[in-house]
């Protein structure tokens, strides 16, 4: 251990969380959705119908038969007609995972790990380690239940202004640079200077190796933001966050603006696995119009995705998995 702390031999992979790549990922990305809350999913893809005499399962099966889209059976509720009639020969539906839960938290770590267990990396964080583990923000989240274990590091973002102030470090007010090229270039040489003082210590612990070898890629790797900075679009462009109610019930629908920020890394080339979600399906009453109000959001959110995707020429390059707990 000594021997190799001396030599920075000590580096795990949980220390990747930027890299000197400079965004030339052009390879499958992965996105998942989740729902979150336990979305009913009789009232999305796996329809059933009441029968005589036993207790009813869903109201709107008193009016209508499920509705079909090549071999997929849907809800004949919300926007369903219209999403798996638009999208049905390109997707895949699983019916009948058991989680083996009746737990929130406990079934969302079964739905992205496969497991109940903690410990286990999601899909997400397996397919940007394999992918591209040495990209800037090879692995992106915005909402949802990240798992890594260890094996990659992650980038989490509220909102699409994070993006813009990673991409382009400028005065909010002012919309300039916050410091000359010249002073940039002061600091830079100064910078390098510690490094290398720091770096010749020869008893610097483990810990302290691998946060300066972490600062060092940091910094060595903003350049790979300008494959992000060129594409961002104008704030006007960018979409943004809407509050609506149900009821006496408050939501907050940033869906959009999820997944537009996911888009534009994986075009950018810098990532490949991106984490959404999408809240407020723990309902307890009032079931169901709210949550017909909820998937009516999904599908329009999930035909902005893939139009998005088409219109930045990515499009068949991307798996999009939703799921929920």
């Amino acid at each position: 251990m000594r021997l190799a702390a001396a030599t920075g031999g000590i580096l795990t992979a949980s220390s990747r969380v930027w890299s000197s790549v400079d965004g030339n990922y052009s390879g499958k990305c992965l996105v998942t959705l989740q729902l979150d809350g336990g979305a009913d999913v009789t009232q999305l893809c796996d329809p059933k119908v009441n029968t005589p005499g036993e207790p009813k399962i869903n109201n709107w099966a008193d009016w209508a038969d499920p509705g079909q889209a090549g071999n997929i059976m849907y809800a004949p509720v919300a926007d369903n007609e219209w999403l798996f009639n638009r999208f049905g020969a390109d997707m895949l539906v699983v019916n009948g995972v058991d989680a083996q839960t009746n737990s929130h938290e406990t079934g969302r770590l079964f739905n992205w790990t496969g497991s109940n267990a903690e410990g286990k990396p999601s899909m997400s964080a397996l397919h940007a380690a394999f992918n591209s583990p040495d990209q800037p923000l090879s692995y992106v989240v915005f909402g949802g239940t990240n798992r890594t274990s260890g094996i990659i590091g992650y980038n989490r973002f509220s909102n699409l202004e994070k993006l813009r102030s990673l991409a382009q470090p400028r005065d909010k007010t002012a919309e300039q640079l916050l410091r000359s090229e010249e002073e940039f270039g002061r600091v830079d040489f100064l910078v390098r200077e510690d490094f290398s003082r720091l770096s010749a210590q020869e008893f610097m612990n483990p810990r302290l190796r691998q946060s300066l070898a972490r600062y060092d890629v940091a910094r060595t790797s903003r350049d790979a933001f300008k494959a992000l900075s060129d594409i961002l679009p104008a704030r006007n462009e960018l979409q943004g966050l809407e509050v609506f109610k149900m009821g006496d019930y408050e939501v907050r629908d940033d869906l959009k603006a999820q997944m537009q920020g996911a888009l534009l890394v994986f075009k950018s080339g810098l990532g490949s696995a991106a984490d959404l979600a999408f809240h407020g399906f723990d309902t307890h009453d009032n079931h169901d119009p709210r949550h017909e109000e909820l998937l009516f959001r999904v599908a329009g959110a999930v035909g902005y995705f893939w139009e998005y995707a088409a219109e930045l020429g990515i499009a068949e390059r991307i798996m999009l998995v939703i799921g929920s707990d």
